[in-house]
């Protein structure tokens, strides 16, 4: 989604709903991952987050990460 950054949404999280992205995070950790998810948060590459989360995460958590980015996305300035 345009003008909406992922470090924007997470920096807007409440503690709790961090710690949910963080546990699936966890979940999929490993140093090639962990180096590609922030290569697209840190440029803002919104898209490729989007595909690299569908590659790697279970329909559950992708779920889950959905629901939280439209909970959180109207609270974060749109550029």
């Amino acid at each position: 989604i345009a003008g909406v950054n992922a470090q924007e949404i997470l920096d807007a999280m409440s503690d709790t709903d961090r710690a949910t992205v963080d546990q699936i995070i966890t979940n999929h950790m490993s140093a090639d991952t962990m180096k590609e998810a922030s290569s697209y948060i840190t440029s803002g590459d919104t898209a490729g987050l989007k595909q690299f989360a569908k590659d790697t995460l279970t329909a559950s958590e992708l779920e889950q990460i959905k629901e939280l980015y439209n909970k959180y996305k109207g609270q974060v300035s749109m550029k």
